[in-house]
């Protein structure tokens, strides 16, 4: 486990991921905990009736929640779900491979428009095992119309490289996991979901920008 590019996903995603999607002009929260924004917002006696007496656990949290910051209008919000793929000390690959979809699929439910399921390989694993872990969740997503599913590996800076080729090398195609082939989620419209999506929006004080004339 010493040879792991990251300790685990938190690191994962504060080391990699939040930068590249900063770099592609996205505001970033790590780690939203619903059930304390609700708690905060409670306290400053900020929610109404419906939004204290909301009948939903406020779990799971939420990985990554991210918006373009040029929105106009009603921001686009993706909550994403993101699990670390590499070998324990007894060489057997973690965590199962069913891992993250359970949280993925209570996201659905927080009223965010877009809901993403990112599995991430650490290049200690090899391709076969990459590819059988791939082929059978990509499987399984077809029938799941609501969550949009990347798998990928992490690439590995090469010894010796320059500093701009270990910026590309460490980069990801933020775009192409944020942007491309998602699948709404449709369980926004729920009106439990509306009153979630308006704790967190209250919560980071995300407000709605007017469209310019």
């Amino acid at each position: 486990m010493e040879n792991l590019l990251f300790k685990d996903e938190r690191e994962l995603i504060s080391k990699r991921i939040s930068p590249q999607l900063k770099k592609a002009n996205y505001n970033v929260r790590i780690g939203v905990r619903v059930r304390s924004l609700h708690s905060k917002l409670t306290t400053e006696n900020s929610l109404s009736d419906k939004e204290l007496e909301i009948e939903h656990p406020l779990n799971p949290d939420i990985d990554i929640l991210c918006w373009n910051k040029n929105y106009i209008g009603e921001p686009i919000l993706n909550a994403v779900e993101v699990k670390y793929f590499r070998y324990d000390k007894n060489k057997m690959i973690m965590p199962s491979i069913y891992d993250g979809l359970g949280e993925a699929i209570l996201l659905c439910t927080y009223g965010v428009d877009y809901v993403h399921l990112w599995h991430f390989f650490d290049p200690e694993i090899p391709p076969s095992e990459f590819n059988k872990y791939q082929n059978i969740l990509k499987s399984c997503m077809k029938i799941i119309d609501t969550i949009t599913y990347k798998c990928e590996f992490i690439s590995e800076p090469i010894r010796g490289a320059s500093e701009i080729q270990k910026t590309a090398m460490e980069a990801l195609d933020v775009i192409e996991l944020i942007e491309y082939n998602k699948k709404l989620n449709r369980l926004k419209y729920d009106e439990n979901a509306k009153i979630i999506r308006a704790i967190i929006k209250m919560g980071y004080r995300i407000i709605n920008k007017e469209y310019i004339r």
